[in-house]
């Protein structure tokens, strides 16, 4: 994963605020700073059976194996705690991952779910990624940034319009 528009004590902040949000520990398996506000990153988890680790399941729904099989690759919830730790500290933060670009915190909140309900399986049996994991819910938490949701349209009510006396 490729962020840019964070620097790295940031971004190490950003991690244990996911982690505490995630009830796993995220580790970086991998940290590269290509400059002081563009860093590569790979994330695990540290406890494989905690919430937050992926699981691979195409062979067991297919037969082949027992149980899915477990995995310290983090999950697209982990995935996007840690995004929104990364957006509540740099809301213009660009963000690029092997599935989707996420531009600023506005673009994240538009399309953070596109990437959760990607198909990782096959045409012929398909698995949505957010079902790859050992989360409980779908929810990562979002309201904190929510005020960066830009591009929204919104029905006019009594609450959003100003009304003129005469």
């Amino acid at each position: 994963m490729l962020i840019s528009g964070i620097n790295a004590d940031d971004l190490a902040a950003a991690r244990e605020v996911a982690s505490k949000a995630l009830g796993n520990e995220l580790i970086f398996t991998e940290f590269d700073s290509y400059s002081p506000k563009r860093h590569r990153v790979r994330v695990q988890v540290r406890d494989i059976d905690g919430p937050g680790a992926r699981r691979h399941s195409y062979s067991y729904y297919l037969g082949y194996a027992k149980a899915p099989r477990r995995s310290r690759c983090a999950c697209g919830h982990a995935y996007g705690m840690l995004m929104v730790a990364i957006y509540e500290r740099a809301p213009e933060a660009r963000i690029e991952t092997a599935l989707i670009t996420y531009r600023d915190a506005g673009d994240f909140l538009l399309h953070y779910e596109d990437a959760l309900y990607r198909n990782v399986g096959s045409r012929m049996m398909p698995i949505a990624y957010a079902d790859e994991c050992t989360c409980e819910t779908d929810d990562i938490g979002t309201d904190t940034i929510e005020e960066w949701r830009l591009g929204v349209a919104e029905m006019p009510s009594v609450e959003n319009t100003a009304t003129v006396a005469r």
